[in-house]
């Protein structure tokens, strides 16, 4: 019986130790939930994906220096943004045109 908890002990601290050893980058993940919104939510899309682009060039920073997991995070929060950032940007001139034309 002891020996049942003492390798069950042994197998918690191994879990935590993996669980610390690949932590994710917060703001790896901040950045593809702001690239998310800004594809969809108007006009707020273009200041959340300017904040997610921001955030993920500090993310892979990060990751670089500390060895962390979320790179790609970072980078699909970095797609996400620039693409929201697009988008919104040509539904901004299409209403600016279509204001002026008629």
């Amino acid at each position: 019986m002891a020996r049942l908890i003492q390798q069950y002990l042994l197998a918690g601290e191994r879990r935590k130790s993996m669980a610390e050893k690949f932590k994710t980058n917060r703001k790896a993940l901040g950045s593809l939930s702001l690239g998310i919104v800004s594809l969809f939510i108007p006009v707020l899309g273009i200041p959340f994906g300017i904040i997610g682009v921001i955030f993920s060039k500090i993310a892979k920073e990060e990751i670089k220096n500390t060895n962390e997991e979320g790179s790609g995070l970072a980078t699909a929060g970095m797609v996400c943004s620039i693409a929201g950032i697009l988008i919104q940007l040509f539904w901004l001139l299409v209403a600016i045109l279509s204001i002026y034309s008629g």
